[in-house]
């Protein structure tokens, strides 16, 4: 969903499903886990919401890539929550079960022809996709053992403001100033959010760390 939201035009929305990712975390941990969320992170959720409405009115439609996105993370997150592995074995389970699909996929596209009629650059970032999309996901699982939670939480938060300044400003796609407000109800809404979770990690933490 992500690729062929980029593909096709669709960044600034997707990066949107990229934001909206921690709130429905949150809402995944208080309707299936019984999680008790304070104030500040309901108030958090609250301006989620209201973004989304705001959105989908701009839009004209409901914002199916924002919410294929964030749900499915979302969703992945809480399964990954449940498992008593690694997580380099969980990725490793997890390219495996995907092998099967896309060696059919290449199959019925004519296997590595597709490369045939491409010129050497293109070709090398093609192959390069692989690379480049494992070895973040390698460094996640290792930083994810080495930082507070709250922190990798906050550098989560870089990648959607990335893609957001990619979708305007490189790609071009347009902005109205509503959706502009909508995006500043989610940043808000991630900037309490973070702000409650780092103060009550920091609060966990033991005196002079």
């Amino acid at each position: 969903m992500y690729v062929y939201a980029v593909v096709n035009g669709y960044t600034l929305e997707a990066s949107l499903g990229y934001f909206l990712t921690p709130l429905v975390n949150a809402i995944l941990g208080v309707v299936l886990l019984k999680e008790r969320p304070g104030i500040p992170v309901l108030v958090s959720l609250g301006l989620g919401a209201i973004a989304l409405i705001i959105l989908a009115l701009s839009y004209g439609r409901i914002p199916y890539f924002a919410l294929t996105l964030s749900l499915s993370f979302g969703i992945y997150g809480y399964l990954k929550k449940g498992l008593s592995i690694n997580s380099l074995e969980g990725l490793a389970w997890e390219t495996g079960w995907a092998l099967p699909l896309a060696v059919g996929i290449l199959l019925s596209q004519g296997g590595f022809s597709f490369l045939v009629d491409q010129t050497l650059a293109r070709t090398a970032t093609i192959l390069l996709a692989g690379p480049v999309t494992l070895i973040p996901l390698v460094l996640f699982a290792s930083a994810a053992k080495r930082l507070p939670l709250y922190l990798l939480g906050m550098f989560q938060y870089l990648a959607p403001s990335i893609m957001f300044l990619i979708g305007w400003l490189i790609f071009a796609e347009p902005v109205s100033p509503t959706q502009f407000f909508a995006f500043g109800l989610v940043w808000i809404a991630l900037a309490n959010f973070a702000w409650f979770k780092s103060v009550r990690a920091a609060a966990r933490l033991p005196q002079g760390s």
